[in-house]
């Protein structure tokens, strides 16, 4: 079936059920949303579930099995209805997620995941590693063929990008590069030989990029200069 890509007007679109700016939503068909660089958009299902997409964010539905959501690229925040005779399930590449009632973020980054959960239990590849994620409980998996492993996370700070904030435990500087390409709006690229240096703090993201940036800078220990259309 053919891909329908719609950009993600502000608020409220019910996938495929609602209407949404004059026009409705197709039925029987796939689609795509898609959020700029920089931009923060939400989308309310309508069946009370809510999905906050992070900038550089990209999700896929079919609007017959709406409770199916696939995070191609980027990083989104998940508020479920938990139905237990409707799952909610989040593919992330090969990745699947099931819902346990919950609030989570998840991060996909070319064959790379990372989940934190906020509010209630998320099973990570139910048929197989069935992992489960509770509250303050978050999982890294570095890249399709990898281990997945187990961190903790402060569950208050799950999707403080949404307010500005980005919160680091032990992050490199390369995952911390992308997250500020995704919220600023320019791509943001680790240097080489930065590999072992790690982070633990917060960075606030809010203002001008540049002030943004020269924030950053000494928290981070590096400086940031011109690199083609990005930093």
């Amino acid at each position: 079936r053919t891909m329908r890509r719609w950009p993600v007007f502000g608020g409220a679109v019910a996938a495929a059920l609602a209407a949404v700016a004059g026009w409705v939503v197709p039925q029987g068909s796939p689609h795509e949303l898609v959020t700029a660089r920089g931009e923060h958009r939400t989308v309310a299902l309508a069946d009370g579930s809510r999905i906050t997409l992070n900038g550089g964010t990209r999700i896929t539905f079919d609007p017959d099995k709406p409770r199916i959501i696939t995070l191609a690229q980027g990083e989104a925040l998940f508020d479920v209805r938990h139905d237990a005779g409707d799952p909610f399930v989040v593919m992330d590449g090969d990745a699947r997620l099931l819902d346990v009632g919950t609030v989570f973020n998840v991060v996909s980054d070319n064959g790379a995941v990372d989940v934190a959960v906020a509010e209630g239990e998320v099973i990570y590849e139910p048929e197989h590693e069935a992992i489960r994620l509770s509250a303050g409980d978050a999982l890294v998996r570095a890249a399709r063929d990898a281990r997945p492993v187990l961190r903790k996370a402060q569950a208050s700070a799950v999707g403080a990008w949404r307010a500005g904030r980005l919160e680091y435990d032990d992050a490199s500087l390369a995952r911390i590069a992308r997250d500020l390409g995704r919220n600023l709006g320019r791509t943001v690229r680790a240097a080489p030989g930065t590999e072992r240096l790690r982070f633990s703090g917060t960075l606030v993201v809010d203002g001008a990029e540049r002030d943004v940036l020269a924030r950053a800078g000494p928290l981070l220990g590096v400086s940031f200069a011109p690199d083609g259309d990005g930093w």
